[in-house]
């Protein structure tokens, strides 16, 4: 009997060391991921200035030049540098999301849909096509306005950015149940049961090519999916009826 209580206690002893092990394991993980995106952050924000003066060098070179081989190159300067900036901020706010840094404050998400799609109205227009916005008045959420602007935008933008020339994009905005609900759907090539499966994941090229020459980061969508999910929302999205094109849906918690 006695023995079957020592081995019960000895049992239990190193369970107890076990447990002790793992949880200094995953808090010397945590500091060590911690201490890396620090230095991530340090070295992206290091990034940010000289990449600002090149494009401002490259920007006067081209306002002074009269030979059409100096514009063009100075052209091509200014959009890397440009492609480069928009992946920084990218990267700067993939980890500030990682490090849980959001507000929580009342958001009106119809004015800040309205705004955006006002915004990406000229970048339709320079691919003839139409931006419809259905916005339903004073729909509020609690979050962080500027990481949702990040959302709506990307989805916006994508959708112009990935549909032929002279299509249709709607927008759409409105309240559901408990939940506000936006829509964005486009006339662009749709998605195949690959793209799905890797359709968030980071740094992910599906099979979708711009239409009109832009770029890509490959980490929208992943920031977007992050974003919803620190807001306790839901993101899906789906193909069109007839392959014609695909729907993205963001659902919000409603703030009355």
């Amino acid at each position: 009997m006695k023995e079957g209580i020592a081995g019960i206690q000895k049992y239990t002893e190193r369970e107890e060391t076990m447990a002790a092990e793992i949880h200094e394991l995953r808090a010397r993980l945590k500091e060590e991921r911690r201490l890396a995106e620090q230095q991530l952050n340090i070295a992206v924000h290091e990034l940010k200035n000289p990449l600002a003066s090149i494009t401002m060098a490259a920007e006067l070179i081209r306002s002074h030049s009269d030979n059409p081989l100096i514009s063009q190159f100075s052209e091509q300067v200014i959009k890397t540098t440009q492609r480069m900036t928009g992946l920084i901020e990218k990267t700067l706010l993939s980890t500030g999301l990682a490090a849980g840094t959001i507000d929580h404050k009342p958001v009106n998400l119809s004015s800040l849909a309205a705004r955006i799609v006002a915004a990406n109205i000229s970048h339709a227009a320079k691919k003839n096509q139409k931006l419809y916005a259905d916005i339903s008045e004073d729909l509020h959420v609690t979050g962080d306005e500027m990481k949702l602007s990040e959302v709506i935008d990307n989805l916006v933008s994508n959708a112009i950015k990935y549909s032929p020339y002279e299509c249709s994009v709607h927008v759409y905005l409105i309240l559901t149940d408990s939940w506000v609900t936006l829509r964005v759907t486009d006339e662009g090539p749709g998605f195949t049961k690959e793209d799905f499966q890797n359709l968030f994941r980071p740094f992910t090229r599906l099979s979708a090519q711009p239409t009109g020459n832009e770029t890509s980061t490959g980490l929208g969508l992943s920031i977007v999916k992050k974003i919803v999910d620190h807001h306790n929302g839901i993101i899906h999205c789906g193909n069109n009826d007839k392959n014609k094109g695909a729907t993205f849906v963001v659902r919000l918690p409603h703030h009355r």
